[in-house]
């Protein structure tokens, strides 16, 4: 597959800290997983995230932050899709993408742009943590966390306070469940 070999080949670049050699590599990956995605989603749609990941990563090393902002926002939202339908192989980098945003937007100071970003966030948990309780109730609690923080620079002290007392009666409820994994989570909120 040309178009894996070429990412890896921009991924290669990169680690040489070769970034406009990476990012031609990574463009031309992505544009084919593009093409391969619009006939067969199901099987290139992760591919599609994964180079934009990739890409977002090397414009951020670059200090390239509009191109690194529209990379990571792409790949969010593509996560957020894949993860609805399969959590367990694609949380964890709808999760990088997110994070990648908060420290450009960190970086820029201008957190307030993450918000929506945290609120699509919660919401995927919410209806993941609907269906296993037990499993995403800690990733919910965790993400209201996040935007807590987020309000809270944003001096918006009331869905600051409603989001942290939302995760602590969340964190308060797996406790009851499994307290051996839960209670420091609860105990580090309460602090």
């Amino acid at each position: 597959n040309i178009a894996m070999t070429l990412n890896n080949l921009g991924l290669a670049y990169q680690t040489q800290n070769a970034y406009p050699r990476s990012l031609d590599a990574l463009r031309e990956a992505l544009q084919r997983y593009r093409q391969l995605a619009e006939r067969n989603p199901e099987v290139f749609l992760p591919d599609v995230a994964e180079g934009l990941l990739n890409m977002a990563v090397t414009f951020q090393t670059m200090g390239s932050y509009d191109p690194c902002i529209a990379s990571y926002s792409e790949a969010f939202t593509l996560y957020q899709k894949l993860a609805q339908k399969n959590p367990e192989a694609y949380i964890q980098f709808l999760q990088a993408s997110l994070a990648g945003l908060n420290a450009i937007w960190g970086a820029l100071n201008r957190l307030d742009l993450s918000i929506p970003f945290h609120e699509k966030n919660v919401q995927t948990y919410r209806k993941l943590n609907a269906e296993a309780p037990m499993i995403y109730g800690p990733y919910l609690a965790y993400a209201l966390l996040n935007i807590a923080v987020i309000y809270q620079d944003q001096n918006n002290f009331e869905k600051c306070q409603a989001a942290n007392e939302e995760a602590i009666t969340m964190y308060r409820g797996l406790a009851s469940h499994d307290p051996t994994t839960t209670l420091p989570l609860l105990s580090a909120t309460l602090n």
